[in-house]
C-alpha cells in the first residue's frame, strides 16, 4: 500500500537549500532535531499505515530493529541519523510511491530523489522555491501559486499517460 502525498506536499518540504545541494545528492543538508522527530514520526505512521510490525520493517530494509526503534522513539538526544541508503531502502520497505520517498528524504535531511534525476542545478524549480520562500509574498498569493502549479502537474501527468496524437 502506497502513502499519498499531493505533489504541494514535496513543493512544501523543498527549500532553497536543498535545491542548492542538488549537485551533490550524497552531501546532507543541516537539519534541525525537529526534522528528525518528524522523521521518525514519519516512519512509524508509514509502518503502522502499511500493517507491518517493527520487526517487519526492519527486516525488510536490511536494518537492525533496534536501529528502527531509535528513528521512531523521537528521542532528540539519541536520534540516529540515518544515510541516505538507509531512508530510501526504508521507503522501499513501506512501498511509497515517490513523492512520498522524497517527503521521507527531506525529513530525513537529504534532497529529494526527483531533484537528483534532473541531473543537476534546475533554474525554473529554484525559481519557483525562491518566490514560495519569498517572504513578502503574501499566504493567499503562495496558495495561489502552488494551486497553479498543481494544476500544470495534473495536466502534463495525463498527457504522459494517454497516446499523443499525430
Amino acid at each position: 500500500m502506497s502513502t499519498p502525498v499531493s505533489s504541494t506536499a514535496v513543493l512544501y518540504a523543498i527549500d532553497l537549500q536543498s535545491i542548492a545541494l542538488s549537485k551533490n545528492a550524497s552531501r546532507r543538508i543541516n537539519i534541525d532535531w525537529q526534522s528528525m522527530a518528524d522523521f521518525g514520526a514519519a516512519v512509524r505512521s508509514a509502518r503502522l499505515e502499511a500493517g507491518i510490525s517493527l520487526n517487519q520493517l526492519a527486516r525488510r530494509a536490511g536494518v537492525d530493529p533496534a536501529y528502527i526503534h531509535r528513528i521512531e522513539s523521537n528521542k532528540l538526544e539519541r536520534a540516529p541519523l540515518p544515510r541516505r541508503q538507509v531512508v530510501l531502502a526504508i521507503a522501499a520497505a513501506l512501498n511509497l510511491d515517490p513523492q512520498a520517498t522524497d517527503v521521507l528524504l527531506v525529513q530525513a535531511g537529504y534532497v529529494p530523489e526527483a531533484l537528483v534525476q534532473l541531473g543537476g542545478w534546475d533554474q525554473t524549480l529554484a525559481r519557483v522555491a525562491e518566490r514560495l520562500a519569498d517572504p513578502h509574498l503574501s499566504g493567499p498569493a503562495k496558495a495561489e501559486l502552488r494551486e497553479v502549479l498543481r494544476i500544470l502537474m495534473q495536466r502534463w501527468g495525463r498527457a504522459e499517460v494517454s497516446p499523443r496524437s499525430s
